[in-house]
C-alpha cells in the first residue's frame, strides 16, 4: 500500500451541511421546507353578533389591602367559576374579560338559553355569596353588583366592541344599585337588568323570575339616561 494510499483509507468523513427545518405531514413524508422568517398570521376578526353581557363588579375593592384584593379575586373567581358550572358553562371556554375589581362575560346565545342567564347567574352567585360569608371575617365578604344586557358585540383583533358592552357598564354604576346596597346591609348582591333585555324576556314571564321581583329605575351615568330594573334577591 502506498503513503497516499494509507491517508486516503483514514481521512475522516465530510461533514454535511445542515439541512433547512422540515415540515411533516401523519405520514412522516419530508415535504418543501418550512419558512423561517414569516411572522405569523394576525387573528382574524370575528363577525359582528348576538351576545348577552354579565358584569361583576365587587363593591368596595379599592379599600382593601393587596392581600386583601388577591383574596377578592381569587374569592371571585371561584363564585363565579361555580355559578357557571352549575349551568353548563365553563368559564376558561367563556370570553370574559378581568377588569381588575370584577368580570366581564361575553356570552353567546347557542350557550344558554336568554331566559336562563339572569337566573343563573343571580341566584347561582346569591348562593356562593351566603356560604361564602359564613367562612370568612366581615372584611373579607364580597357584595357585587352584576349588570346584564343584549346586544351586538364584536371582537377585533384586541379587545371588543359594542354598544351593549358600554351600557352594561353604566348599569352597573348606577346609583340606585348602590344605594339598594346601603340601604339593605344583608344583601350580598344586586342586580339591574337593561330596559331591553327586560322587556324580551322578565316582563313576559319568560325567566323564572317573577316580574314583581324588579322594581323600575332611572340610570343616569355620564351621557347614559335611561329605564333599566332593579333586583335584590331575598328582599
Amino acid at each position: 500500500m502506498s503513503a497516499n494510499q494509507a491517508q486516503s483509507s483514514h481521512r475522516p468523513p465530510a461533514k454535511r451541511q445542515p439541512s433547512a427545518p422540515m415540515s411533516r405531514y401523519s405520514d412522516d413524508r419530508l415535504v418543501v421546507p418550512r419558512p423561517t422568517n414569516q411572522l405569523p398570521a394576525p387573528p382574524a376578526a370575528t363577525d359582528l353578533n348576538l351576545y348577552i353581557i354579565v358584569l361583576i363588579d365587587v363593591v368596595g375593592s379599592a379599600s382593601r389591602d393587596h392581600q386583601g384584593q388577591r383574596r377578592m379575586r381569587d374569592d371571585l373567581y371561584a363564585l363565579v367559576e361555580r355559578a357557571a358550572a352549575d349551568n353548563g358553562l365553563d368559564l376558561d371556554r367563556l370570553p370574559y374579560d378581568d377588569n381588575g375589581d370584577g368580570l366581564r362575560l361575553v356570552v353567546a346565545l347557542h350557550l344558554i338559553p336568554p331566559t336562563r342567564v339572569i337566573d343563573a347567574f343571580v341566584s347561582g352567585l346569591a348562593a356562593g355569596l351566603r356560604s361564602h360569608r359564613r367562612s370568612t371575617s366581615p372584611q373579607g365578604r364580597l357584595r357585587l353588583r352584576v349588570s346584564f344586557d343584549l346586544g351586538l358585540v364584536q371582537a377585533p383583533r384586541r379587545g371588543r366592541t359594542g354598544d351593549a358592552l358600554v351600557r352594561a357598564t353604566r348599569l352597573v354604576n348606577a346609583e340606585p344599585a348602590r344605594e339598594a346596597l346601603r340601604t339593605n346591609p344583608d344583601a350580598d348582591l344586586v342586580a339591574i337588568v337593561s330596559d331591553a333585555m327586560y322587556e324580551l324576556i322578565e316582563r313576559h314571564r319568560l325567566g323564572p323570575i317573577p316580574p314583581s321581583s324588579y322594581r323600575q329605575i332611572q340610570v343616569s351615568v355620564k351621557e347614559f339616561d335611561r329605564r333599566a330594573w332593579l333586583l335584590v334577591p331575598g328582599s
